[in-house]
């Protein structure tokens, strides 16, 4: 888990949108949905598999834990700074299916 949260964390840092993203968290400003998907669609763009609900949901907690201003979570820390429970506002469902829906446009462009 330690190495695919290493290997989330590197494609991310390529990604300019988690350099926006991270400041946004730094500054208190709450990272949207709408900023999450692009990040995740990444991750998993460079996997020959589809990506299974299971890998989905590890990928978004993960995400979710290394970007701590995502305002579709409520992350409840410790005092010493250790991450409890990440509760989510909206159905990991729809979390999934936008992921889902956007690696599925762009294997159709590909396709054309």
């Amino acid at each position: 888990e330690q190495r695919e949260k290493l290997s989330i964390m590197s494609q991310l840092s390529y990604c300019s949108d988690l350099m926006r993203t991270t400041l946004r968290a730094r500054s208190r400003r709450a990272m949207r949905l709408s900023e999450l998907i692009p990040l995740l669609v990444q991750t998993h763009r460079n996997r020959t598999c589809p990506p299974t609900e299971k890998s989905m949901d590890r990928q978004i907690r993960m995400i979710a834990e290394i970007v701590p201003g995502f305002a579709a979570l409520k992350v409840s820390v410790r005092g010493d700074g250790e991450i409890l429970r990440i509760d989510f506002k909206f159905p990991i469902g729809n979390i999934r299916k936008a992921i889902s829906m956007s690696l599925e446009k762009e294997r159709k462009i590909l396709e054309k």
